[in-house]
C-alpha cells in the first residue's frame, strides 16, 4: 500500500487535516494564554473593600458613573481576562481537534488495512482455485 492510496481515503485525509489545524490552534492557544497569564500575574490585586462603593456614597447625579469601571487598571485586567478565556478555549479546541483527527486517521487506516488484507486473501484464494 502506498502513501497516495492511504491519503486518498477520506477518513485519513480528514484526520490529517484536523490534526494539522488542531496543532496550530493548540500551539497558538498555549503561547497566547501563557502570555496573558504572565500579564495578569504582574498586575496588582484590587482589594474588594476598596473597589466597593456604598449606595449612600453615590449622589443623585451620578447616573452612568455607577456602571462605569472604577479604574483603567480594572478595565485592562478585564480585557486581559477575557482574552485569556478566549485563548484557553482555543487551546482546548485545538486539543480536541488533534484527538478527533487522530481518531479519524486511525479508523481510516484500520479500515484501509482491513480492505487491503481482504483483497489480498481473496486474490490468493482465486489463484488457488484457478490452479486446481
Amino acid at each position: 500500500m502506498r502513501v497516495a492510496q492511504l491519503a486518498s481515503d477520506w477518513r485519513v485525509a480528514v484526520g490529517i487535516a484536523l490534526m494539522a489545524i488542531g496543532a496550530a490552534d493548540w500551539t497558538i492557544g498555549l503561547a497566547r494564554s501563557q502570555h496573558f497569564v504572565h500579564l495578569l500575574a504582574g498586575t496588582r490585586r484590587i482589594d474588594a473593600e476598596k473597589a466597593y462603593r456604598h449606595f449612600e456614597e453615590l449622589d443623585a447625579g451620578a447616573g452612568s458613573a455607577v456602571l462605569a469601571p472604577l479604574s483603567a487598571e480594572q478595565k485592562r485586567v478585564s480585557y486581559a481576562t477575557a482574552r485569556l478565556d478566549f485563548y484557553h478555549a482555543m487551546l482546548w479546541a485545538g486539543e480536541g481537534m488533534v484527538l478527533a483527527g487522530l481518531f479519524f486517521a486511525l479508523v481510516g487506516l484500520g479500515l484501509r488495512l482491513r480492505t487491503e488484507r481482504r483483497n489480498f486473501y481473496n486474490a490468493r484464494a482465486l489463484r488457488k482455485r484457478g490452479t486446481t
